[in-house]
């Protein structure tokens, strides 16, 4: 068994206050940085999940939590269905799923 000799307990605490501090300034972020990470992690999601989305081709879909939660046939559609739902699109991913034979430009 160790023993804790008195002199070691200022550093000891010093040492608990330091790991305390840094767990929580890792742990608490802004609800920014968790709303970008939760649209990364949808994001990923679609790109990992691309072969099965095709069955909606040419439609709008919302994405929340690695969910889609609304489909529609055009952007305008899907923001009237969200709007309904109370959900607010700024915090959701909203990816258009194009038809097999559209290509794009970057």
């Amino acid at each position: 068994m160790n023993i804790i000799e008195t002199e070691d307990l200022p550093k000891i605490a010093k040492l608990i206050n330091h790991l305390s501090i840094e767990f929580t300034r890792r742990t608490t972020m802004p609800p920014e940085v968790e709303l970008l990470q939760e649209l990364d992690r949808d994001s990923n999601w679609v790109s990992e999940n691309y072969d099965i989305l095709q069955k909606y081709q040419g439609k709008v879909i919302a994405v929340r939590g690695q969910k889609i939660i609304a489909i529609q046939d055009s952007i305008e559609e899907l923001l009237e269905v969200l709007e309904q739902k109370k959900e607010d699109p700024a915090l959701l991913l909203i990816e258009a799923i194009p038809q097999k034979d559209v290509a794009f430009i970057l």
